[in-house]
């Protein structure tokens, strides 16, 4: 029990100090080159499409590409530091924050590829969209805006789409499960990754995927709970700006956005941890099949 609360201890000290860079730093850092780069794009522009274009150009491309390597690589960093540290906990073997943080350095070498843009799509958006299990700090959740599915929902037909969409959506989220941990653990690239994913999925019995079944209804009905009884106005990571202590102290509404957006992060979190080990261990028993 000691070694549990000692390895949860390292789990939760992690993610606190991630976030804490993540938002005082790195978020303003990179909001701040992008708004200097619109600004010189801006000028003497005088429709949208050029500033489109303007992103088309050499720079353009440099900056997104730039934009792509830093956001996936922070994504896959913090997934990688847990199962680093999971793994340990699991074998009863120690590991410091800062050794699997340089282990967790190595695990990058799946991004950094021609596969970026896809391994882009795949962390960046793909995984806060589907919301299961994987939810990172940097980008926490996707949601479609109201506007593209409003008007679809004022039929049955379009209701009918909105239903296929998330139930593919979500069938992809659970087929996909192992792809991270076989990205971070055996330094893959995405294709090989997926390509081990249906294998491992293929020598898993009917009491596994019973298991994995039961643990992702039960994510998807937290997820029903919890998320969508709350007000929409919780916290984004561009609300933690230069305003946050004065906004902090001087609105009360601020404060308790704040306090149900950190007890919704740490639910998540938990609840991430506990699949987490779950997978772990499930393919720690598959590599020996």
């Amino acid at each position: 029990m000691r070694k549990k609360g000692k390895w949860l201890g390292k789990l939760v000290q992690f993610e606190l100090l991630y976030r804490v860079c993540l938002y005082l730093f790195v978020n303003p850092l990179l909001s701040q080159l992008l708004r200097l780069y619109l600004s010189r794009a801006r000028s003497g522009m005088t429709f949208n499409s050029d500033i489109i274009l303007r992103f088309l150009s050499l720079p353009g491309i440099l900056l997104a590409l730039f934009y792509m390597l830093v956001g996936t690589g922070l994504i896959v960093f913090e997934f990688s530091v847990i199962l680093h540290l999971i793994d340990k906990g699991q074998r009863n073997e120690e590991l410091s924050i800062r050794e699997a943080c340089r282990q967790s350095l190595f695990s990058l070498k799946g991004i950094r590829s021609f596969q970026l843009p896809l391994c882009t799509l795949y962390y960046a958006l793909f995984l806060p969209a589907v919301h299961l299990v994987y939810v990172n700090a940097l980008i926490p959740r996707l949601r479609v805006p109201e506007f593209v599915i409003g008007e679809l929902r004022m039929t049955a037909s379009g209701r009918l789409l909105i239903g296929a969409f998330w139930f593919c959506l979500y069938g992809l989220g659970i087929f996909f499960l192992f792809v991270p941990i076989l990205m971070i653990y055996r330094r893959l690239k995405l294709s090989q990754a997926v390509q081990e994913n249906i294998r491992l999925w293929k020598h898993l019995t009917i009491r596994e995927r019973g298991h994995l079944a039961v643990g992702c209804g039960l994510w998807f009905l937290a997820e029903y709970l919890v998320v969508d009884f709350l007000p929409k106005a919780l916290l984004i990571n561009s609300d933690f700006n230069r305003y946050f202590l004065k906004n902090l102290i001087l609105s009360p509404t601020f404060r308790h956005y704040l306090l149900q957006s950190v007890l919704i992060q740490l639910a998540f979190f938990l609840m991430s941890l506990s699949f987490f080990y779950s997978l772990v261990r499930m393919c720690a028993g598959l590599a020996w099949r």
